[in-house]
């Protein structure tokens, strides 16, 4: 993705490129997001996108009819697949339809993970945090996409979300006053716990961490996955490890995947235990 970034930033403003699929044989809720991530910002400097979806196979092409994108990128309605979370472009922070549309309805909701009413707000309020992260002081014009789905075959629950801010290891960087700090540093920090809040003091910025401490412990528990690719920095958090590296192929985005594991067990909070198990 990095090297079709690299390529398309080069391209001249009011050039015009299109979108060829016949080599995509599949195309995961992250890559849609990469893709219309990157026409937003083609768009943005005057170049023409036409996404060529007549070259796309039919698996890839009904895959995006059915979770709207088709119809965000080229116009093309299609009937919602049952198991498509549905691709969104929020131009303006709105919590109550990302939170409770979106994270509690159209993700934890469908019981593809089944989690207590507790947890499934708290967890929805930890992915909210990446939201805020964009959509604070304005600072990524071009919005936030999401979008996911549930493979049934391998019984996973995919979200993807991306933005095309500053990025986590810039916003760290400043606030800390530390501009050569390397970026896996930054999205160390960046996840540790007490950086998870921000505030506009007095109309200054306060740089924010993503606050995810519960998430990462509910993948953990889960045998989930959570990725973050920000700029030149990348986190990886699943049952095993907790991984932070430095990334010399990047582009100036955010992408955050989050996977998780969909089994029978109904997960709740300690303090939720009666004889339900596995317990958070």
């Amino acid at each position: 993705m990095a090297r079709i970034w690299g390529h398309a930033d080069t391209l001249p403003d009011g050039a015009k490129v299109e979108f060829d699929f016949r080599n995509c044989a599949f195309l995961r809720p992250n890559a849609a997001i990469f893709l219309a991530g990157l026409k937003k910002t083609l768009e943005m400097r005057g170049i023409e996108v036409s996404m060529l979806h007549q070259s796309m196979r039919s698996n890839v092409q009904r895959n995006l009819l059915q979770n709207g994108f088709a119809a965000a990128m080229w116009g093309q309605d299609g009937e919602r697949g049952d198991n498509a979370i549905p691709f969104r472009h929020d131009l303006f922070e709105d919590k109550s339809a990302i939170v409770d549309a979106y994270l509690l309805g159209s993700w934890l909701g469908r019981g593809w993970v089944q989690v207590s009413a507790r947890l499934a707000h708290l967890i929805a309020g930890q992915v909210w945090e990446v939201y805020a992260n964009a959509f604070e002081h304005g600072r990524s014009q071009s919005g936030v996409f999401s979008c996911g789905h549930h493979y049934a075959g391998s019984g996973e629950l995919v979200l993807a979300v991306g933005d095309l801010g500053p990025g986590v290891p810039a916003n760290v960087r400043g606030f800390l006053a530390a501009p050569i700090m390397e970026a896996k540093d930054a999205m160390r920090w960046a996840f540790s716990r007490g950086k998870s809040t921000a505030h506009d003091v007095k109309g200054s910025l306060v740089a924010r961490g993503l606050g995810l401490d519960l998430l990462k412990e509910f993948v953990r528990v889960n045998g989930g996955v959570l990725q973050v690719y920000s700029h030149d920095g990348y986190a990886r958090i699943d049952s095993d490890a907790e991984t932070y590296e430095n990334l010399v192929d990047w582009f100036p985005a955010t992408v955050i995947l989050l996977k998780l594991t969909c089994v029978e067990a109904l997960y709740v909070l300690s303090d939720e235990i009666d004889e339900s198990t596995p317990y958070f």
